[in-house]
């Protein structure tokens, strides 16, 4: 036979007994862990209230992606015995439903797990995934309406403002309410923020709790009242409360840069309502020291 077809030969009885010891090993089979639901844990005299709207978790185990899960989830991770687990936070980036990112500012949940074959851990005695913001990481400017006066400023063409109220709330004792009639169907306001010489290129993010029957835009006003107005999100009625994560990142860098700015909200009274009832709580502005 000649040498080259012998060298062939020999390669194919290599790779026919490698598949074979492939498909007779016996798979892993893997060990889970579970988690019903997600909740935060803030330092609320620095970094506000712990309101949250943590969806999904992304999990590694020694260091391996593992996935993403929308929550609550049972998690299969093809490893046994003490195995690392790190656990990070989802979140809807800008309030849209498909762009599903880790949050930054939130540290990944590390915990050990003595993960055995079939056997489904809770993540904790509870099941509940605990988060934090990354310990003395970040700056936060936030409104959370628990003090006399709010940093609320209406524009001059406005009919109403932002008033603190009791009634409805989403943490605390107090949120912020917007009224809206036929007779008084527009809103624009401000923030007395004094907000400067951000770097370029950081990730910020605007965080803000809302309710109501009618839209809300937010956006940013670089400048002072006559500055011009760059659109960030229109938030459309809800219900429940919802907590909404704004990235900041691109307009800051494209528009704003060092310049002085400070954000915007405005709403229309829609056609088809007579009156209309708006809830803002826990206005957060977080970005990197």
């Amino acid at each position: 036979m000649p040498q080259s077809l012998t060298r062939l030969a020999c390669i194919v009885l290599v790779c026919t007994l490698s598949a074979c010891d492939i498909f007779n090993r016996e798979e892993m089979a893997p060990g889970f862990i579970h988690i019903s639901r997600a909740d935060l844990v803030t330092n609320e005299a620095v970094e506000g209230a712990p309101t949250h709207d943590i969806v999904d978790v992304h999990v590694f185990a020694n260091e391996d992606f593992v996935g993403s899960y929308e929550l609550p989830a049972t998690i299969a991770i093809l490893e046994n015995g003490p195995t690392r687990i790190s656990i990070n936070a989802g979140i809807k980036n800008s309030g849209a439903l498909l762009r599903r990112v880790i949050y930054p500012f939130y540290a990944p949940l590390n915990i050990e797990k003595d993960l055995l074959p079939g056997v489904v851990l809770p993540v904790r005695e509870d099941s509940t995934a605990v988060f934090n913001y990354f310990p003395n990481a970040y700056n936060f400017v936030f409104e959370d309406f628990e003090s006399i006066g709010n940093a609320f400023v209406s524009g001059e063409n406005s009919d109403a403002e932002v008033q603190a109220q009791n009634a409805v709330v989403r943490s605390g004792e107090l949120s912020g309410q917007i009224s809206l009639s036929s007779g008084t169907p527009y809103f624009f306001s401000t923030l007395d923020w004094e907000l400067a010489n951000i770097p370029r290129g950081i990730i910020a993010y605007l965080e803000i709790d809302f309710k109501g029957n009618n839209p809300l835009e937010i956006g940013i006003q670089r400048g002072g009242p006559t500055g011009p107005k760059f659109f960030l999100i229109g938030l459309n009625p809800r219900e429940e409360w919802t907590k909404v994560y704004i990235d900041l990142s691109r307009t800051l860098g494209q528009n704003v840069g060092t310049l002085p700015f400070t954000f915007y909200f405005e709403s229309q009274l829609l056609p088809e309502n007579s009156s209309a009832e708006m809830y803002v709580d826990n206005v957060k502005f977080v970005y990197p020291k």
